[in-house]
């Protein structure tokens, strides 16, 4: 199987998992998101759902969480995003690239922008 059926099949197993459960909390439990500190790993590290996944122009894709901002994957190595390095907010809803190359990350508070 190629990388990049593996890739899709990794996506879509992700998405289905992190879309088909969420913890309801109670009134006992503060309902804090654990964010993930900035680094690159080899593996995706959102403990929330994934509500936006997008192939920009040169083939990486990103990775928009609820509530843990948002995931750069190059094919080798996840990279995070949070509001300590400049998103709006960490829940993301949609990320998109203009036709110059630059992404843009909608979140609940607004939107942010990435240029490489």
């Amino acid at each position: 199987m190629n990388k990049k059926i593996k890739l899709i099949y990794l996506i879509l197993i992700l998405t289905l998992n992190f879309s088909c459960g969420e913890k309801k909390s109670t009134d006992k439990e503060t309902n804090k998101p654990e964010l993930v500190a900035t680094s690159k790993t080899d593996t995706l590290k959102f403990t929330s759902a994934i509500r936006a996944i997008y192939q920009d122009s040169k083939g990486n894709y990103w990775f928009g969480s609820h509530n843990e901002g948002v995931s750069f994957y190059n094919g080798k190595s996840f990279e995070y995003f949070t509001t300590n390095e400049g998103l709006s907010d960490n829940q993301i809803r949609s990320i998109q690239e203009d036709k110059n190359g630059k992404i843009w990350i909608g979140t609940a508070k607004g939107a942010s922008l990435y240029d490489r």
